[in-house]
C-alpha cells in the first residue's frame, strides 16, 4: 500500500477513535503543483470505502444551468445539496477543488470543506502548498491567492520526488 494512503488511513482511524477531539473531520492532503508524486485519490476513496467526488467536474456541470449572476448565490448550495447530498455513508474524498477558488463564485474554500466535514469524514486534495502552518493556494497577488491556518484539519503533505 502506498505510504500516503497508509498515512491517510491512520488519520481516519485516529479521528474516528476520538471524535470528541475533532469538531471537523477533515484531512487535507497537500499535493504541490509540479510534484512528481502520484497519488490516486480514486484509489484512496476505494481503500477507505469513501465516495469519490471530482468537485470541478460536478460543480461546473451544475453551474452551466445557472446564470452568472446566480452562480455565487447558489454555488455552495449546489455543492452541499446536489453533489454531496446524503449519499456519502462512510465519508468523502474531494478531488480537483480548484473551482472553489474561482473569485467569481465568492466562496471561502476552507469554510466549504469545514462545513462538509461537520457531517462527513472528508479527505480533500489541496493543490497548493503547506508553509509554516498555513495552507496556501496560488501566489501572493494572484486573484485566487489565499492562506489558511490549519488548526481545524489534519494535514498530510505529499512531498515531491526530484
Amino acid at each position: 500500500m502506498n505510504e500516503y494512503i497508509e498515512r491517510i488511513n491512520q488519520s481516519v482511524r485516529h479521528i474516528n477513535q476520538a471524535p470528541e477531539l475533532h469538531r471537523h473531520r477533515l484531512i487535507v492532503v497537500v499535493v504541490t503543483i509540479g510534484s512528481r508524486q502520484t497519488l490516486s485519490f480514486r484509489e484512496v476513496a476505494a481503500q477507505l470505502g469513501f465516495q469519490y467526488v471530482n468537485v470541478n467536474l460536478e460543480l461546473s456541470r451544475l453551474l452551466l444551468e445557472i446564470s452568472k449572476q446566480q452562480q455565487p448565490v447558489k454555488a455552495f448550495k449546489l455543492l452541499n445539496d446536489e453533489i454531496i447530498g446524503q449519499s456519502a455513508q462512510q465519508g468523502l474524498v474531494l478531488d480537483h477543488l480548484e473551482i472553489l477558488f474561482d473569485v467569481g463564485l465568492r466562496l471561502d474554500p476552507m469554510r466549504c470543506l469545514l462545513d462538509i466535514a461537520r457531517r462527513y469524514m472528508v479527505v480533500a486534495r489541496w493543490t497548493g502548498s503547506y508553509e509554516r502552518g498555513y495552507l496556501v493556494q496560488a501566489e501572493p497577488g494572484h486573484p485566487e491567492y489565499v492562506q489558511y491556518q490549519t488548526q481545524d484539519a489534519v494535514i498530510i503533505s505529499v512531498e515531491s520526488n526530484p
